[in-house]
């Protein structure tokens, strides 16, 4: 039997040659030394590109190696072509390994494929700037190219869709520009009309000095007086607190709408219908109330005053004892 290998690189070769050695029960190792690969107890010669493998004056495989430049060589002196990594064949239809299989055929390994490139365009990415420096680019590319003789569309046809997209995004792009410029100058022609306006009625109330009929005669609106205030309502929120003077309270409490002033009664504890006296007059929600006695329980009160004099009703009453 003879065995023909070829393998793509010398570790290919020795890798093999051991294997050869194991099939045919050759007892020795493979190596390789000054060129050649050398089996111990068996016998492989490697010379040229071509190995063989033997054994007791038997050639029982031979083999093919080849790398580089070698390798239309090796294929031309022995007549094999590359398939994948390896390339096996058997002289013999009756040839046999050990377990028993009958090769009588070519036996390619499978080789690994590499998956297909397809164009990656990505015009979902792409603005349409974009997109048409990239129409360009092809273009330029596919112009001539032999590889693309007869493009489909046509490269006149591609050529024509891209002019009439940027004619339409030029159009595009000068009218957003003049809408932007329009609205730039709509804003400052009625900021400088409200200006006009103000300075206008300004004039006219000058004129007028608060006469209605003569702001309306203008053809102005009034502003509307403020709503009278019918009724004050109860001071609430009425809180008393020591001071660092001695005789003397602090009062606070919420503000009244339509209050211009506050009224502040006290009374001595207990409280009787005869027992409140004024106190004080403020025109702020806090006040110091003095000259009390140390020592005494006082009770305020406070009701709020409009600006016809009109008063509210009293708040609830709060006592503390004077410092």
């Amino acid at each position: 039997m003879r065995l023909v290998c070829a393998v793509t690189d010398g570790v290919c070769a020795l890798k093999f040659c051991v294997r050869a050695l194991k099939f045919h029960k050759c007892k020795g190792t493979a190596g390789v030394r000054k060129g050649k690969i050398v089996v111990r107890r068996g016998m492989v010669d490697f010379f040229g590109g071509i190995f063989a493998v033997g054994k007791g004056g038997e050639v029982v495989g031979m083999g093919v190696a080849w790398c580089g430049a070698d390798v239309p060589a090796a294929q031309e002196s022995r007549g094999l072509t590359k398939t994948g990594g390896v390339t096996m064949f058997y002289d013999s239809p009756t040839s046999y390994f050990d377990a028993g299989g009958t090769y009588d055929s070519v036996s390619s390994p499978s080789a690994k494929k590499r998956p297909m490139a397809k164009p990656k365009l990505e015009l979902q990415r792409k603005d349409f700037q974009e997109t048409l420096d990239l129409v360009n680019v092809i273009l330029t590319a596919m112009t001539g190219n032999p590889t693309f003789g007869s493009p489909n569309p046509t490269l006149a046809s591609t050529t024509t869709l891209k002019n009439t997209a940027a004619t339409k995004l030029a159009a595009y792009n000068s009218a957003v520009a003049a809408v932007a410029t329009a609205l730039s100058d709509r804003d400052v022609a009625f900021e400088n009309l409200r200006a006009g306006l103000t300075q206008l009625a300004a004039y006219v109330d000058n004129i007028a000095n608060g006469d209605r009929v003569k702001i309306e005669s203008a053809g102005m609106p009034v502003r509307n007086d403020p709503d009278p205030i019918s009724e004050l309502a109860p001071v609430e929120n009425l809180t008393l607190d020591f001071t660092e003077f001695e005789g003397a309270l602090h009062a606070s409490w919420d503000q009244v709408r339509g209050a211009g002033a506050y009224e502040i009664q006290a009374s001595v504890d207990p409280v009787t219908p005869t027992s409140w006296a004024f106190k004080d007059i403020s025109t702020t929600i806090t006040t110091v109330l003095k000259d009390f006695t140390s020592g005494t329980k006082m009770w305020i009160r406070v009701r709020a005053v409009g600006g016809g004099s009109e008063r509210g009703p009293w708040s609830d009453p709060t006592a503390k004892t004077v410092p």
